[in-house]
């Protein structure tokens, strides 16, 4: 026999109603704690709450100062002469480095109402890829690509263009960030013509106190690991 509630107890729709922790929480404490105790520096702008939340799913302590920041050049005159560059002398290969990079450069084509035009250049090339996240990029802009780099290395996306034959051919090159020199003289010296596509840039941060503090914690070895995601932020 179930006893009726006292008339101490509050009324139904006062009682709380136990808090169910979220699937992301139960699947946090599930994760064996390998990272901790140890303190972790990350230098990337870019998608970098995602790799904070894997150190610190796993128990670390993260300090977060990006190196440098992504800048994209939408509106940039350059940009857009580029991408009537390349609509205008139809590349022979395409070579994308990355998925940011073309996911802006699609953007920008879209906003100087020239997408179409670039579309169709692009799908008469033969495009490399340096990776498969370039790849969904491609296949996204309703393009698809004739091979990418096993290493996801720009310089082996090159090694690949360079056993072809390009002698009087036409190359179309997405920019990582910045102008590669040595990476374009490659290509020159095989008797290509290169047509570079810079869709965004990289730019020191706007207050860089918090990077002068990560660099003082290196020095003075608080920091277990701090992490990477690209050359240029060595470069600072």
């Amino acid at each position: 026999m179930i006893s009726p509630a006292s008339s101490d107890d509050p009324p139904q729709h006062l009682r709380q109603t136990p808090e169910v922790p979220s699937r992301a929480a139960v699947a946090a404490t599930l994760l064996p704690q390998t990272l901790s105790g140890f303190r972790i520096g990350v230098t990337s702008d870019r998608r970098s709450d995602e790799l904070i939340a894997a150190f610190q799913r796993r128990g670390a302590e993260v300090i977060h100062a990006p190196a440098l920041r992504i800048a994209s050049l939408t509106e940039s005159v350059t940009l857009q002469q580029d991408t009537n560059a390349v609509i205008s002398s139809p590349p022979d290969y395409a070579i994308i480095t990355t998925a940011y990079g073309m996911r802006r450069w699609v953007e920008a084509a879209e906003t100087y109402g020239v997408w179409p035009e670039l579309h169709e250049a692009l799908s008469r090339a033969s495009i490399l890829v340096r990776g498969p996240k370039a790849r969904g990029a491609i296949r996204a802009a309703g393009l698809d690509d004739d091979g990418a780099a096993e290493d996801e290395r720009t310089d082996t996306m090159l090694d690949m263009l360079l056993e072809r034959d390009i002698s009087g051919k036409t190359i179309a090159f997405q920019l990582h960030g910045m102008l590669n020199h040595q990476q374009v003289h490659r290509i020159e010296a095989a008797g290509a013509k290169v047509l570079t596509v810079m869709p965004y840039t990289w730019t020191k941060p706007a207050e860089d106190s918090e990077l002068l503090k990560m660099i003082s914690a290196v020095i003075d070895r608080q920091l277990d690991i701090v992490t990477f995601t690209g050359s240029s932020q060595m470069r600072v």
